[in-house]
């Protein structure tokens, strides 16, 4: 009986039009306060910080209380002292480390944290990391990795033919470091042929498998966190998520709106790239990535989903801050998710078309790499031949 609640629930979920139908239906229901965070963000954002404070000094839930201090930062991110405290009230509701700040050209390259305890024992976990004309982050987003608490850790990087000094950096902090391992692409692929073709070359060995954006900062506690929160979601052997912070470069946060499943508190947000998969069950049942340019992270978890009869746990605590530089794939204007008008065309075009895919899928998730054929249609301006990732495969090498 709960499995198959577990199934309606997921099968309901996915239904958007329905979903935005209950939200609202919901919304009346909640307590007074509950969307002082999103509104106090608009007022901020629109410059108006005294009504931005008296929305956080009003009466709210106890567990919005927390996200007030992001808002906060906000006001202040250009007073690096008092933004950082501010954050730092925030991460502590996590029981995360504090963060130190370091004289940097922008404030994702100066963000770290004091010494923290090592965590010396316990599963290897394989981080693949992607980057494309990534010269200005990738050795921040690198080392972020290789600083975790949780030393059993290996840091596959995947050089998607990058035109700068990517592969540069990538070798330059390889060689300082035992646990890296690099493989570059002479043809550009987008980052799931480089996740699958990472798997497929055999550098990926952990028990567990989880990824990280070239641009993004890890906290030293992001895997040692969420091996702990899924060792108690009882979900080690399938997969979980984490959340992030979205940072612009100034500091400044963003993405803030109303609390929803994604966001409870409407600052911390789901990040798929987060997704920790248990090694057997990403490769032995669910395959690989379906190799298009963007979207795959969310394919996949849904996937997944679809496949256990319930959602994945989506663990409270943030993992990451992402930076959200207004250039990347996910919030191009055609190919986005575009924070004030939703997904792109071609992302909810993909999004109905492998919805539709999954609900047939029943107990053959299996996704083949390289790939035969596509298993399903999807918008033009995201499809990658299978004829091109063979020639990307033979035109790459790895060190």
């Amino acid at each position: 009986m709960k499995s198959l609640i577990d199934r309606t629930y997921v099968t309901a979920k996915q239904m958007t039009a329905l979903w935005r139908f209950v939200t609202k239906v919901e919304r009346k229901f909640y307590r007074p306060g509950t969307f002082n965070i999103a509104e106090a963000h608009k007022h901020y954002t629109a410059g108006r910080w005294d009504e931005a404070e008296a929305l956080l000094a009003g009466a709210m839930p106890a567990y919005l209380q927390p996200a007030t201090a992001i808002i906060r930062a906000n006001v202040h991110h250009r007073q690096p002292d008092v933004w950082v405290r501010h954050l730092n009230a925030y991460l502590n509701r996590f029981e995360l480390a504090p963060v130190v700040l370091a004289h940097a050209v922008d404030r994702i390259h100066a963000l770290g944290t004091g010494e923290l305890r090592a965590v010396t024992s316990g599963p290897l976990v394989s981080v693949i990391m992607t980057a494309h004309n990534s010269a200005e982050t990738i050795a921040m987003a690198m080392q972020s990795i290789l600083k975790q608490t949780w030393r059993q850790v290996e840091l596959v990087v995947v050089d998607d033919a990058s035109t700068d000094g990517t592969w540069s950096e990538i070798q330059r902090i390889a060689a300082g470091d035992s646990r890296v391992k690099s493989l570059r692409h002479r043809i550009n692929s987008g980052p799931y042929v480089c996740k699958n073709a990472a798997i497929h070359r055999g550098l990926v060995t952990g028990a567990y498998v989880t990824c990280q954006d070239a641009d993004d900062w890890a906290h030293p506690q992001r895997i040692e966190k969420h091996l702990e929160l899924a060792r108690a979601a009882k979900c080690l052997e399938t997969a979980s998520l984490t959340r992030c912070l979205r940072m612009k470069p100034s500091g400044e946060f963003s993405r803030i709106g109303e609390p929803r499943t994604s966001s409870p508190d409407g600052a911390a947000q789901i990040a798929r790239v987060s997704c920790l998969f248990a090694r057997e069950f990403l490769i032995e049942t669910l395959g690989s990535w379906d190799c298009v340019k963007f979207g795959a992270d969310s394919e996949i978890v849904s996937r997944a989903e679809y496949y256990i009869g319930r959602q994945l746990p989506r663990l409270v605590s943030p993992s990451m801050i992402c930076l959200d530089s207004g250039t990347g794939l996910s919030t191009d204007l055609q190919h986005g998710a575009v924070t004030m008008k939703g997904l792109s065309p071609a992302r909810k075009a993909y999004k109905t078309a492998y919805e539709r895919w999954h609900a047939g899928i029943g107990k053959h998730p299996f996704l083949v790499f390289p790939p035969e054929r596509a298993p399903f249609a999807r918008p033009d301006v995201m499809s990658i031949a299978p004829e091109r990732i063979a020639v990307i495969l033979e035109n790459s090498y790895s060190q």
